[in-house]
């Protein structure tokens, strides 16, 4: 994987930037929700209406940024499936005859097929995966700590509690 990074280090900094931008404005959006609520209550109907439009954009803005972050990381996962694919049969090509005759074509065939659909699935999606858990858990920590700590302390309270009780009952 760091090998596929390192050979792609602009598209894989454009794609992670994407996914954190996309995180932080899906909590910014969530997080705007808690002071609407306040101004609905206040019957302050032009500051409602206001802020109103002003969520539908950010919550527009937050669909479109996942939707191009998703879209640029099936890009760069093809990216890495064809660099995989070239690294495999650049290995092949430089094979001498004898080497090559070892195997069966179904082997290559299962290393140009099998093996990079293996390596996109347990490793380029995960890892795109960790990046987005991580900046969401992230922004959303700093969410709470905005509204109020006890609400923090609740959530990683109730989040241990979860990650505990299933284990108890295997």
């Amino acid at each position: 994987m760091r090998k596929l990074l390192g050979c792609y280090k602009l598209q894989s900094s454009i794609c992670i930037v994407l996914i954190v931008v996309a995180a932080a404005i899906n909590i910014y959006a969530g997080y705007q929700l808690t002071s609407f609520y306040d101004i609905l209550n206040s019957q302050n109907i032009q500051n409602a209406i206001k802020k109103g439009f002003f969520l539908a954009l950010v919550w527009i803005a937050a669909v479109a940024l996942q939707y191009l972050a998703e879209g640029y990381q099936a890009y760069l996962s093809k990216l890495f499936n064809i660099h995989l694919r070239d690294g495999i049969m650049e290995k092949i090509s430089v094979c001498s005859n004898e080497n090559f005759s070892r195997k069966e074509g179904g082997e290559y065939a299962s290393w140009l097929v099998n093996d990079v659909q293996l390596i996109g699935k347990n490793a380029i999606t995960p890892f795109f995966l960790i990046v987005n858990g991580a900046s969401m858990t992230v922004f959303a920590v700093i969410a709470l700590m905005n509204l109020h700590l006890i609400l923090l302390i609740c959530s990683f309270v109730s989040a241990i509690i979860l990650s505990i009780i299933p284990n108890l009952f295997d």
